[in-house]
């Protein structure tokens, strides 16, 4: 990820951001485009002239995802739908974590992890028969609201796994997923640190209220690495209004906002508009 070369806002003390390349800004807007489009079940015009696969429905816990081949950039596209069931679980007040076996002290959501473990096997599968005749493609994970979640439980397993191919992934609008141990756990897979931005992208916007669940109080945090898109004097997000944000829990970013649960700033993100499907 290339950042523009000087820091635009006085940072916080141990907590600077800087605002993003546009080119950066473009992959964002490309990658919410995608994530947008699991919405829907339909999608007879797929973004950035992809081909849809597969589409995946599990009904008994109303998750869903898409997958695309993108030939322009040679790579498999999984995005994962957000749902009204998100409401339910963010405002969980138990706000319930299970074990995670793939790491040390790692606990997780358990709806989230329901949902993930739901659907986990059919993407799998829908990589794998992917790939087999995609030779040379690798894999993109993105998901909004609770698909952003997902991206996040999917990421974790499937960037162990080298014949998945994951190469990177977008979380837009993601709540938190687990606790430290497990945010940990993420960055360390996608090689994010205070100087690497590493290959997994937690993107917000403005007071997004969403992000700020399950609260830190009851153990939870957010994995690196923050995109936080702030708006333009039009009300809009913009790549001049885009920042890399550093550490877990950045004070700078969405945290500073004041953002309440599900708001008019969840809803609309950089390539994304929750009241539109795939067109």
């Amino acid at each position: 990820m290339m950042l523009a070369g000087r820091n635009l806002i006085p940072p916080l003390a141990l907590s600077p951001f800087y605002a993003v390349d546009p080119s950066f800004y473009t992959n964002l807007v490309r990658y919410g485009n995608f994530a947008a489009t699991s919405i829907g079940q339909n999608c007879p015009v797929p973004p950035d002239r992809s081909t849809v696969l597969n589409y995946i429905k599990i009904n008994f816990t109303n998750t869903q995802a898409i997958v695309f081949r993108a030939d322009t950039t040679r790579e498999i596209i999984v995005s994962f739908g957000g749902s009204k069931a998100l409401r339910d679980a963010v405002t969980d007040i138990s706000f319930v974590g299970v074990g995670y076996a793939a790491c040390t002290g790692c606990s997780v959501h358990l709806g989230f992890r329901g949902a993930w473990v739901s659907i986990s096997e059919q993407i799998r599968r829908a990589i794998a028969g992917a790939l087999a005749v995609n030779r040379g493609y690798t894999v993109t994970l993105t998901g909004h609201s609770l698909g952003g979640a997902l991206t996040s439980l999917a990421f974790a397993d499937l960037r162990t796994m080298p014949e998945m191919r994951i190469a990177q992934a977008w979380a837009f609008a993601s709540p938190r997923v687990g606790n430290h141990q497990y945010a940990a756990y993420v960055d360390l897979l996608a090689g994010a640190t205070d100087v690497d931005v590493g290959s997994f992208y937690r993107v917000t916007h403005a007071n997004d209220g969403v992000p700020l669940l399950p609260p830190t109080g009851f153990g939870y945090r957010h994995s690196k690495t923050e995109i936080w898109a702030g708006n333009d004097a039009s009300g809009q997000p913009s790549a001049a209004t885009t920042y890399r944000c550093y550490g877990n829990e950045p004070a700078d970013c969405v945290n500073s906002q004041g953002g309440v649960g599900i708001n008019n700033a969840h809803v609309f993100y950089p390539g994304i508009n929750y009241g539109t499907t795939c067109k």
